[in-house]
C-alpha cells in the first residue's frame, strides 16, 4: 500500500472508534477528524472524541465546527409538502 493514511469521521461513539481501530490494526494511520454541532450533539461528543484518540495514540484530533452550516442547510429546506 502506498498512501496508508485515511480520514476518520470521529463521532465519539462506538461505531466510529471500532471503525478507527480496525483500521489501525489494518495498517492504516488514522487521522481523526470531528463534526461539531455543539447544539445537538453537546461538548459530550467532543471530549469523548478526544479521550479516544488518546486511547488509541491518534496524535492529534480535528474538529470542525458544522453548526452554522447544518443551520443554513436547514433554512434553505422547505418545510412543507
Amino acid at each position: 500500500m502506498t498512501n496508508n493514511k485515511v480520514i476518520l469521521l470521529l463521532s465519539g461513539g462506538f461505531d466510529s472508534s471500532v471503525a478507527g481501530h480496525l483500521l489501525q490494526e489494518n495498517g492504516y494511520q488514522i487521522i481523526p477528524l470531528h463534526l461539531s454541532n455543539i447544539d445537538f450533539a453537546g461538548e459530550d461528543s467532543i471530549e469523548k472524541s478526544i479521550e479516544i484518540a488518546k486511547i488509541f495514540g491518534w496524535e492529534k484530533l480535528y474538529v470542525i465546527d458544522i453548526a452554522d452550516l447544518l443551520q443554513t442547510l436547514v433554512d434553505k429546506c422547505k418545510h412543507s409538502y
